[in-house]
């Protein structure tokens, strides 16, 4: 097949085009420049210079194309303008080129567990996050993946489009996972005077709930996300959406302690204000998709801490 990946230079991207080079695909990509010239893969993929936020350069990248991985995105700290423009007239343009190409690509398209609110919500989770979980997003960003979700979906009505959707858990490569368990990462969700008390500190956090209670967080190595857009890529599954994220949620009382007697740091509990535990329910990726992710939070924290 030939293969268009959007946002191939990303965390996710930049593993997904090697993986599917090895298994024959013809690899396209659209990209700002030659932001790929360091990637083993660069010479292996036809490059189209421009952005997704340009019509007519998505229009010459779909030539041709059997199935779009949509992956490209912006989020914050960029502004709304940035995210609207890249995130909602980007999807736009995929989906109306897919409309007036013939014959009309597959299409996977990369959301977020941002439509959800997780994290720093406004809603409890009294049970796992189905795909069913209404979307309940807590920033701009949220709502431009929730509007694209609509776009995709009006589109796949309107115009017969095949598509699968893929709702990422926060997504970290493994050199990154320690910033989970390093203060200046959380010192912006806290309470000012918190914050004030701890800027600065190297000791590990324990994120807590409000109440005390342990905060239950889930992610996705990044691995584990390109094994997903593998297998949504050569799946015949259409019109279906897949939360795809780790083996297991975890909380901080137990790997933080983990991570500081490594370091040989101390810990200190730091309760969130508005903050609320979340675990995803894989059942549907599993059965469906037949995603199994690999990677668990003990054994990428390993990875990082052996690294180190």
């Amino acid at each position: 097949m030939k293969v268009l990946v959007t946002g191939a230079t990303g965390r996710v991207g930049q593993l997904l085009v090697p993986m599917l080079l090895e298994q024959g695909h013809q690899v396209r990509t659209i990209q700002r420049g030659n932001t790929s010239s360091t990637a083993d893969w660069a010479d292996k993929v036809e490059a189209v210079t421009g952005t997704i936020s340009d019509r007519s350069t998505v229009d010459k990248a779909m030539q041709g194309i059997d199935v779009v991985c949509h992956l490209a995105a912006l989020m914050p700290p960029f502004t709304d303008d940035e995210l609207l423009s890249a995130n909602l007239i980007g999807t736009y343009n995929i989906l109306e080129s897919i409309r007036d190409t013939k014959p009309s690509a597959r299409l996977v398209h990369v959301s977020t567990d941002a439509i959800y609110g997780t994290g720093f919500s406004q809603r409890t989770y009294p049970t796992t996050i189905a795909e069913t979980t209404l979307p309940e997003p807590t920033n701009f960003y949220g709502i431009t993946k929730v509007l694209c979700e609509d776009l995709v979906a009006h589109g796949a009505r309107q115009f017969e489009i095949d598509y699968v959707m893929l709702r990422f858990s926060w997504v970290f490569s493994s050199h990154e996972i320690l910033d989970l368990f390093s203060m200046p990462m959380w010192l912006d969700a806290m309470a000012p005077a918190q914050k004030a008390e701890l800027t600065g500190s190297d000791a590990i956090p324990v994120l807590l709930e409000e109440d005390g209670s342990p905060f239950y967080e889930h992610v996705v190595d990044s691995r584990d996300a390109a094994k997903a857009c593998l297998l949504a890529i050569n799946s015949k599954v259409t019109g279906e959406i897949f939360n795809v994220c780790g083996p297991r949620s975890f909380t901080y009382v137990e790997m933080s302690k983990v991570v500081a007697e490594k370091l040989g740091r101390t810990t200190v509990n730091v309760p969130l204000p508005s903050f609320h535990s979340y675990t995803f329910d894989l059942t549907k990726s599993r059965n469906l998709l037949k995603y199994e992710p690999d990677h668990s939070i003990e054994s990428v924290v390993a990875e990082a801490l052996a690294a180190r």
